[in-house]
């Protein structure tokens, strides 16, 4: 019986350790995303993506005591046509990809807050903006010059409380026209 006790509470640790909770907050602080300007296409098959993020900021005697800057996490990263049907993908919606720097590891543990003596500079900051190049297949997608949809969900503002919390997600739609290098 105890060790059906001690497997039962060690999966339930685990578990909680991986849990993800986002609220939705697009816009609403200042998150910045433009596909017209945030994505262009390269040579070598590549598409370059740039995200514009929110500031750090410290909330002393508030709960997160401070927040980190930049985007965090990023999902659900796919290309489509017109009528919405898929053209390409680069992170799927089931998977969430830590970017700029962070990592599960060196984002804000709430518990650190508690000590009453702890200094917010000390966290790791990504880059306010970030750019990433990924390679897709332009076999999937249209002639050049043809309209496209992108699709992106931003996280930003994640700290560590029994599971992983960002205070801000942003999901992003838009169209832009498919212009790769000649």
């Amino acid at each position: 019986m105890k060790y059906m006790v001690f497997i039962i509470v060690s999966f339930l640790i685990f578990f909680k350790t991986f849990a993800f909770k986002a609220f939705d907050q697009c816009g609403r602080d200042g998150t910045n995303f433009d596909a017209t300007s945030g994505i262009k296409f390269l040579s070598n098959h590549q598409v370059e993506l740039l995200l514009t993020g929110l500031d750090s900021k410290e909330n002393p005697g508030n709960f997160p005591c401070c927040v980190q800057q930049g985007p965090m996490i990023i999902s659900n990263y796919t290309f489509f046509n017109r009528d919405h049907s898929h053209i390409y993908t680069i992170i799927p919606e089931h998977k969430r990809l830590w970017v700029n720097g962070y990592t599960r590891t060196d984002i804000l543990n709430v518990n650190d807050c508690s000590s009453g003596n702890f200094d917010c500079n000390s966290l790791y900051q990504g880059s306010n903006s970030y750019t990433r190049a990924d390679n897709y297949d332009p076999k999937k997608f249209f002639q050049p010059g043809e309209n496209i949809g992108v699709g992106i969900t931003i996280y930003s503002h994640c700290f560590h409380h029994l599971e992983t919390v960002c205070l801000t997600t942003c999901g992003y739609t838009g169209g832009l026209v498919y212009t790769p290098p000649q």
